[in-house]
C-alpha cells in the first residue's frame, strides 16, 4: 500500500512491475484529492506503461474512487502531482499480479525460434513462472507488427513446456527453453524454421536475432 502527501508543486511516482506474463491489477483503498477543473491542482495519473510518457489511462481527482484498473502489459506508473494549496486526505493504493489467462487477453512476453514444426525454443526467463501452465500462453508466427492483425500469422497453443534442468535465474546461466505446440505449423515465405549448424561452430561469423533492448536503462 501507498499514500501520497506532495508539497511545492512537485510530482512523487512510482511503478508497479510484474513478471511476464502478468498484468498489473490497481485497487484504490481511499481517495481524497482535492478538487478542480480538469484536475488543474492535485491529481493522480496512472500511464499504461513504466514512465509518465506512456499512455495516460485516465487523470484523477476529487473523492470518487478511479475503482479498480489493470493494465495491458507488466507494468504500470502511477504519479501524483499537488500544488500545496488546499490539503486532503490524500490516496492509498495496493497493486497485484494477474495472470494473463485469467484476464482474457494475451501480451507480447517474448520471442522465439521455430525449430520444427511443432517446437519452438525461447527464454527460460520469460516463462518460469508459468512452465507448470502451458495453456495461459500461444504461439503467434509470421507478425510483424505487434499491435496489427497481419494475415500472414497464425496461432498455436502450447502442448507442454521444458525449461533446462540447470536454467539459475541468478546468473541467468542455461536461460533457454523448448516449447511443444498442439498443431503443427505451416511453413511459407514468411514463417519458416532458423537455419541450425549441424555441427558446432568456432570461429565463424554468426548471424544473431533476437527480441529486446539494444542498450541497458
Amino acid at each position: 500500500m501507498l499514500s501520497s502527501i506532495a508539497r511545492d508543486k512537485h510530482l512523487i511516482g512510482f511503478r508497479g512491475k510484474m513478471e511476464f506474463g502478468h498484468l498489473v491489477h490497481l485497487h484504490f483503498t481511499g481517495f481524497g484529492i482535492e478538487l478542480g477543473v480538469d484536475c488543474s491542482y492535485d491529481s493522480v495519473k496512472i500511464h499504461d506503461g513504466a514512465s509518465p510518457s506512456a499512455p495516460l489511462l485516465g487523470t484523477f481527482c476529487g473523492t470518487d474512487s478511479p475503482g479498480d484498473i489493470t493494465s495491458s502489459g507488466n507494468t504500470l506508473f502511477v504519479s501524483f502531482t499537488s500544488d500545496y494549496s488546499e490539503t486532503r486526505d490524500g490516496y492509498g493504493v495496493m497493486y497485484n499480479a494477474k495472470s494473463v489467462a485469467k484476464a482474457g487477453k494475451h501480451v507480447h512476453i517474448c520471442g522465439g525460434s521455430i525449430i520444427r514444426k511443432n517446437w519452438i525454443l525461447t527464454a527460460a526467463h520469460s516463462i518460469k513462472r508459468i512452465q507448470n501452465d502451458p495453456s495461459s500462453i500461444q504461439v503467434v508466427v509470421g507478425k510483424h507488427k505487434l499491435k496489427r492483425r497481419e494475415t500472414t500469422q497464425s496461432t498455436h497453443k502450447v502442448a507442454k513446456i521444458y525449461m533446462h534442468a540447470k536454467y539459475l535465474r541468478l546468473t541467468a546461466d542455461y536461460d533457454i527453453a523448448l516449447l511443444k505446440l498442439t498443431t503443427a505449423i505451416n511453413f511459407t515465405r514468411e514463417v519458416s524454421p532458423v537455419c541450425l549448424p549441424k555441427k558446432d561452430v568456432w570461429d565463424t561469423m554468426c548471424v544473431t536475432t533476437g527480441w529486446g533492448k539494444t542498450h541497458g536503462e
